[in-house]
């Protein structure tokens, strides 16, 4: 009788233990705190990080529970070893945190490694202790990569197309760089290759690009979104619209935000617009008397709007505005300016503008294909992958009064990107078809010897 008792009591002192170990280990609530770093790219000025910090915090009975955890607070996974975050639901954390860091910018490049931005878990890591892991902010990457490799499948296949793969090794040798790639080529020639490379990195384009161009005179690429998605594309056409693709393989993260439009009162004054003057600095690149694009221009401008989650705020990035719309009533009084950045898609009057402020435009709008259409300016960047080249003069253009020149020989080296219709090609291709003058290549300094004949 003795023994039996004993063992009952151990028994339960074993049940007891066993449930006190369930319910500290098992149901135990884990904060998952998860650091993205966000790296922008403005044309003009460069790059600009973003840090952004969320704390995830739910219980647990091991991975398949925190599959369902994660999918209810919108994270979403890319496979067992990898989380990846696009979350509305804490993008009130994210805001703050990024108006916090917007002015810390430098020590962020400085305490962070880009080349370690995306760090693997295991599952096992995930369930018995806290975590902390680099990510890369917008990830909602099976879905964007399906989409665009279905809309770019149609810009290159036929009927009649015979598709062939194209290896990574016969672009690049940096394969550790690349996180995702694929290829294709048709038999008549048309070709895209889509890579994910997060951030950017100059030697793995250099090798896109030069493969590129040596195939084709013209080729277009883009950067989808700031994704690190990077599609390099050629049809006989090259007439992709970029806005295009976003609009379909964008998806709307916005639903749930609060708009926030220019001031009614503001729009009321700049509708007295007879008079716009659009500068670059102290350039005046042109001076818009037309009613109807004044009109146009107004429009714009009225629809832009800033998008606050939760109450949060609006974040904003800290690149600075390149242009300024001058606007100026019947009797040539200036009205306001309109800042404008050099995305086409940012803007602000200067009579509301303070710190980094700015709205966007919402629409398929982008005020540089105005500046485009009513100026001679023109929104380019040119790349000069030439490390060493052999000391000569090379001509790669003249007129009927004079020569440019190389200062030494590397046509094949020196790339154009035209940034609204995403073609690249040689400068030298692009100054002889036309696409650009010698002199809109000013602000390059001295990229071109110029002899007179």
């Amino acid at each position: 009788m003795k023994k039996k008792i004993i063992f009952m009591i151990s028994l339960i002192i074993l049940i007891i233990i066993i449930l006190l170990c369930y319910f500290k280990y098992i149901n135990k609530a884990y904060k998952v705190k998860v650091i993205g770093f966000h790296v922008s790219q403005s044309v003009v000025d460069g790059y600009y990080p973003i840090l952004h910090e969320v704390v995830l915090e739910f219980k647990t009975k091991g991975k398949n529970t925190i599959i369902e955890e994660l999918k209810k607070n919108n994270v979403d996974y890319a496979n067992s070893s990898k989380i990846y975050i696009w979350n509305d639901k804490v993008r009130k954390q994210i805001d703050a945190e990024n108006q916090k860091r917007k002015s810390e910018s430098n020590d962020i490049l400085n305490n962070y490694e880009f080349t370690n931005e995306l760090e693997e878990i295991s599952w096992n890591t995930i369930i018995n202790k806290d975590i902390s892991i680099l990510i890369e902010i917008n990830a909602n990457d099976n879905k964007i990569l399906n989409c665009l490799e279905n809309e770019l499948n149609g810009y290159i296949v036929t009927e009649k197309s015979k598709i062939s793969e194209i290896p990574l090794q016969v672009i690049t040798n940096k394969n550790d760089k690349i996180q995702y790639y694929k290829g294709l080529k048709t038999k008549d020639n048309n070709m895209y290759v889509i890579y994910k490379n997060t951030p950017s990195e100059y030697e793995v384009m250099k090798d896109f690009d030069l493969y590129f161009s040596k195939q084709y005179a013209v080729y277009q690429k883009f950067e989808f979104n700031n994704t690190g998605l990077f599609i390099f594309i050629y049809n006989d056409a090259n007439d992709i619209d970029y806005r295009e693709l976003q609009k379909k393989c964008s998806f709307n993260h916005y639903e749930n935000a609060e708009i926030i439009n220019i001031p009614n009162n503001t729009i009321k004054k700049i509708n007295n617009t007879e008079k716009i003057k659009i500068k670059v600095g102290e350039k005046e690149l042109t001076t818009i008397n037309d009613t109807i694009e004044i009109n146009n221009i107004l429009n714009i401008i009225s629809k832009a709007s800033q998008y606050s989650f939760n109450g949060a705020g609006v974040a904003y990035l800290c690149d600075g505005y390149s242009f300024n719309f001058d606007l100026y009533d019947k009797n040539n009084k200036l009205i306001d300016t309109i800042y404008v950045w050099s995305d086409g898609i940012r803007l602000i009057p200067k009579s509301i503008h303070s710190g980094c402020s700015y709205y966007s435009i919402s629409t398929d709008d982008d005020l540089r294909l105005i500046i485009e259409k009513l100026s001679d300016y023109q929104f380019y960047g040119l790349i000069d992958y030439s490390e060493v080249c052999s000391q000569a003069l090379e001509l790669i253009y003249e007129d009927d009064n004079y020569e440019y020149y190389f200062n030494c020989i590397k046509s094949d080296m020196v790339l154009i990107d035209f940034y609204l219709t995403n073609q690249t090609m040689t400068l030298k291709y692009a100054l002889n078809n036309n696409y650009i003058k010698p002199e809109q290549l000013n602000i390059y300094g001295n990229l071109l010897i110029k002899k007179e004949k």
